[in-house]
């Protein structure tokens, strides 16, 4: 997080992981919404289809790298 406050990292794109598996599409972004809404601009979440839930992973792409430390904060823990 220090380079992208210090303007030496500009990765925008998230990997989500340890997500509930009965958690859908709609759930995690209510969740992420709350704090982040027009801070993203794509949002991938991989179901297993066999078993109808997702796979325990999301990928989201934030706007930028300066929303990545406040997602980040948020979901910590």
């Amino acid at each position: 997080m220090r380079a992208i406050l210090d303007g030496q990292d500009f990765r925008t794109t998230v990997m989500i992981k340890n997500i509930p598996n009965k958690y859908t599409q709609k759930m995690l972004l209510e969740r992420i919404d709350e704090r982040h809404a027009d801070r993203y601009d794509f949002f991938y979440l991989p179901i297993d289809l066999k078993n109808s839930c997702n796979v325990g992973y999301a990928f989201i792409n934030m706007i930028d790298p300066l929303f990545v430390v406040t997602l980040y904060d948020d979901l910590d823990g």
